[in-house]
């Protein structure tokens, strides 16, 4: 059960009692659970708002990934080193080849 059904349990609980909301005590669990039932809808607002954030954000990665493979394209190594980590200024292959100058 998800906080929301475990809110709208304990109010169906105690309006199933017939609780008592005229006292005092009756009162102020009435009104904690009313707090508790609007919280709870509360979290899963936000819940859905950061699963959708969360949507969001893998679309602007995979986007920003397309865009760096158009601008910056696959690493011509001068080395056949699968681990080669080269960008335009630097070269990580252990003969110390500068992989950018060619295509700069």
């Amino acid at each position: 059960m998800n906080p929301s059904e475990k809110a709208a349990y304990i109010k169906g609980l105690m309006e199933g009692m017939k609780f008592d909301t005229e006292s005092d005590a009756g009162k102020l669990i009435a009104k904690i659970v009313d707090l508790l039932e609007d919280l709870s809808l509360s979290v899963q607002d936000l819940e859905d708002e950061v699963a959708q954030l969360n949507d969001f954000t893998d679309e602007l990665d995979e986007d920003l990934g397309a865009v760096e493979e158009e601008l910056y394209g696959e690493c011509d190594c001068c080395c056949d080193d699968d681990d080669c980590c080269c960008d335009d200024d630097d070269c990580c292959c252990d003969d110390g080849c500068d992989c950018g100058e060619e295509d700069k």
